[in-house]
């Protein structure tokens, strides 16, 4: 059986609370015990102490409440991350969930020594300032995914080509989404979902992909308008419909042709015969 790293982890985290609660329970218990002796007179204190023990009685069930919500909701937190993120991306996070819940419980007992709620206001969007500043990628990723879903600028099935990487997508996650790349259906690409903030996205549609060649010529025929026509019509019989091909002149420090169009994904046969199929046509004029 094979255990992922962040699962060792987690259970590590779990058995360091499952300890703290004890610890915690131990001491919240005692406190209330002392705190419960005093107000029924089985023993006599001076009022100060009576206050400071109130007070250690509400810190120590506060934070043991916020323990045993971080113990029950870690695992919930591993299964939505399992799959969205890198280890140490994932231990990075659940880190920060901590820190905030911990965060949230120090702002209950300022609150409870009388600190005002705009001092507690302040102390909170600090704190909540930091972490997202130290998450910020995260919380990218997580916009990228809201718009993917509302926007749809690529769905499930959409042949895409997003900087050096092509493919068909096959999973939008929370924060990643899945190409199966135009080499092989076991080749797979994971690409960050703010990349399509960042980088330009070709979609060429459900399970296919554009191509383009690009080839030099050393000559202009007087019949080369013909010969594009020849070409482009050729290569429409070939993947099925010449709506999308295209088949043109580009003049960048001589003369180029440039060929566009779509082919199924992984069909390198194809690929190959529409190659065959130019240089028949224009072998000869080439560099």
């Amino acid at each position: 059986m094979v255990i992922r790293p962040f699962r060792l982890n987690l259970s590590s985290e779990k058995r360091k609370l499952h300890l703290r609660i004890l610890v915690l329970l131990l001491l919240a218990t005692a406190a209330y015990a002392f705190s419960w002796m005093q107000g029924h007179g089985v023993i006599a204190v001076p009022a100060p102490v009576v206050r400071v023990t109130d007070f250690f009685v509400f810190v120590f069930f506060t934070i043991l409440a916020i323990t045993v919500l971080l113990r029950f909701t870690l695992a919930r937190l591993e299964g939505f991350l399992q799959t969205q993120l890198p280890i140490e991306q994932k231990i990075l996070l659940s880190k920060f969930y901590e820190l905030l819940l911990y965060t949230l419980g120090v702002a209950v007992i300022l609150w409870r020594l009388g600190v005002g709620f705009s001092n507690l206001t302040l102390f909170v969007g600090l704190i909540t300032t930091g972490i997202a500043f130290a998450i910020r990628d995260v919380i990218m990723g997580f916009f990228a995914w809201l718009l993917i879903l509302t926007k749809k600028p690529l769905q499930i099935g959409d042949g895409v080509r997003i900087g050096d990487d092509e493919g068909e997508v096959i999973s939008i996650g929370t924060f990643f989404f899945t190409l199966r790349t135009s080499t092989g259906s076991r080749a797979y690409v994971k690409i960050p979902n703010t990349f399509i903030l960042s980088k330009s996205l070709l979609n060429s549609g459900k399970g296919k992909l554009l191509r383009t060649i690009r080839m030099p010529l050393k000559r202009l025929p007087k019949d080369i308008q013909a010969r594009i026509k020849r070409l482009d019509q050729a290569i429409g019989k070939l993947v099925g419909s010449d709506k999308d091909v295209l088949v043109r002149l580009d003049l960048d420090n001589g003369w180029f042709l440039k060929v566009t169009y779509p082919i199924p994904i992984s069909d390198e046969d194809l690929r190959n015969a529409v190659l065959l199929t130019v240089n028949r046509e224009m072998g000869a004029l080439m560099k």
